[in-house]
């Protein structure tokens, strides 16, 4: 079964931070937002990204991201390994592990992605991967593609398309 989302989303409060440092810290994100899809339902979201520079070219992003949706807490760990060839272009794999927070549902996922800047304020995403669940051997693969809009510095507006191949239609 494909499955489609379409969701329009702003994100609120959403704050950029430079930092030199030793270990190579190059920025953090943090952002707080609302969700709304096309069946009505509400989701808030909060988030948080480091961004480590490993070489002039490489780097590393960890996210830690929480969203409190009807299916309940859902806890997202996720690490992104990239590099970064000519300014505005930024490509690499990743991978994700997610948990519901009073359930035993839990699922990770693997991935390549990339980014492309459209402008000072605009950003195009892509990534695709497969992943696997522990609720009875659920495995899945997806495709997505973002873009992504600064109206100013404390809010952004984002529109994706998601596209994802279940091997349970229960899920």
């Amino acid at each position: 079964m494909i499955k489609f989302l379409f969701i329009a989303a702003a994100v609120f409060a959403a704050t950029h931070a430079s930092a030199q440092s030793s270990l190579g810290i190059q920025g953090t994100t943090i952002g707080i937002g609302g969700i709304q899809d096309e069946a009505g339902d509400y989701q808030s979201a909060a988030s948080v990204s480091v961004d480590v520079r490993v070489t002039s070219f490489h780097g590393l992003q960890g996210d830690l991201r929480f969203s409190d949706t009807s299916s309940g807490l859902i806890g997202q760990l996720g690490a992104h390994l990239y590099m970064t060839p000519k300014p505005g272009q930024k490509y690499g794999v990743f991978a994700t592990l997610s948990d519901v927070d009073g359930s035993s549902m839990t699922w990770g996922a693997l991935g390549v992605e990339g980014m492309l800047s459209l402008g000072l304020d605009t950003a195009l995403e892509a990534r695709t991967g497969l992943g696997v669940a522990d609720a009875g051997g659920l495995d899945f693969i997806f495709a997505g593609v973002s873009l992504a809009h600064a109206v100013n510095p404390t809010l952004e507006i984002e529109a994706f398309l998601d596209v994802a191949e279940f091997d349970e239609a229960a899920f």
